[in-house]
C-alpha cells in the first residue's frame, strides 16, 4: 500500500442522464394493518395456520356454554351425544374422519395456546361463550402434540379486555368498591394537652372498634373513650363471633351525667 496523500474517489458504473432530476430522500414508514379475527390476525400460533376461524360476532352467547354454541359451526366437526354400554350418555367432540362412531378419537382443546386437561366436552362446558374472542379449528395432522395431534386441534382464545357497555338512561349503574380494610376511627383524646377541649363536642358516634379481643382466661375486654358534651343515656352495641363461629350480640345503656 502506498500513501498518495490525495483524496480517493470511488467511480460508479452508473451515470445520471443529463436531463435527470434528482429528488431528495423520501422515507416511507408504514405497518401492515391486520383485520381482526382473520387468518392473518393472530400471527404466532404454536400449531400453525388454522383451517377455520369462528369470530366472536358469530358465536351465539345466549347458549349456556361453548359446547352447545359450537354445534354445526365448523365443517367436519361433530358435537353430539353418545350412549355406550356401561358409560351412560356423554358428549363427544371429534372430526368427521374418525374411524369409530361409538368410540371416536376426539380433538384436543387449547385455551389461549395452553393445552388443557380433561375431555373436550368438559372443557367446553366450563367456558362462557360471551368471554370468547375466537375459536380456531385445525383439521390437519400436527406433530406438536404427539400422537393426539392427529385428531384435530380446537383452539379457543378468550377476550383480553372488557367491552365498554353503553350507558342507558333506564339502567342504573352500580359501582362496587369491593373489600376495604377498616379505617381507624377518629375520636378526640382529651388527655393530651393539645386537644381541642375548648370546642363543643356534639358527636353522635362516640366509639367504634372492629377489633376488640376478649381475654381467653377471664373472658372480658376493656375499652376506654371520652364522652361527648351532651349528658344523657348512651346506647352501646356489641357484636362479634366466638371461636366456634357462633355470632353474639348485646345492647347496653350507659348514663352520662353533666
Amino acid at each position: 500500500m502506498i500513501n498518495t496523500e490525495s483524496p480517493q474517489r470511488i467511480l460508479s458504473g452508473y451515470e445520471n442522464p443529463k436531463d435527470a432530476r434528482m429528488l431528495k430522500e423520501v422515507v416511507i414508514k408504514a405497518s401492515k394493518e391486520l383485520e381482526e379475527h382473520t387468518l392473518d390476525y393472530r400471527i404466532k400460533r404454536p400449531y400453525g395456520k388454522p383451517d377455520y376461524v369462528l369470530k366472536k360476532k358469530d358465536i351465539n352467547a345466549s347458549y349456556g356454554n361453548l359446547l352447545l354454541a359450537l354445534q354445526g359451526r365448523f365443517p367436519g366437526l361433530i358435537v353430539r351425544q353418545v350412549n355406550n354400554p356401561g358409560e351412560g350418555t356423554k358428549w363427544v367432540v371429534y372430526l368427521q374422519r374418525a374411524i369409530s362412531i361409538a368410540l371416536p378419537a376426539e380433538v384436543i382443546v387449547t385455551v389461549n395456546d395452553v393445552l388443557t386437561a380433561g375431555s373436550p366436552a368438559s372443557i367446553l362446558e366450563s367456558i362462557n361463550p360471551d368471554m370468547v374472542e375466537s375459536v380456531e379449528l385445525m383439521t390437519r395432522i400436527n406433530v406438536l402434540y404427539g400422537s393426539v395431534g392427529g385428531n384435530g386441534i380446537l383452539a379457543i382464545y378468550t377476550k383480553n379486555d372488557f367491552e365498554e357497555v353503553e350507558k342507558k338512561e333506564n339502567i342504573p349503574l352500580v359501582h362496587v368498591p369491593g373489600y376495604n380494610r377498616a379505617r381507624k376511627f377518629m375520636a378526640p383524646d382529651y388527655s393530651q394537652p393539645n386537644a381541642d377541649s375548648d370546642k363543643v363536642d356534639y358527636r353522635s358516634t362516640i366509639y367504634w372498634n372492629p377489633e376488640v379481643l376478649m381475654d381467653e382466661k377471664k373472658g372480658n375486654a376493656t375499652v376506654s373513650f371520652f364522652a361527648a358534651d351532651l349528658p344523657g343515656k348512651y346506647m352501646a352495641v356489641l357484636e362479634g363471633v366466638t371461636y366456634n363461629g357462633q355470632p353474639v350480640r348485646g345492647v347496653y345503656f350507659i348514663k352520662v351525667k353533666d
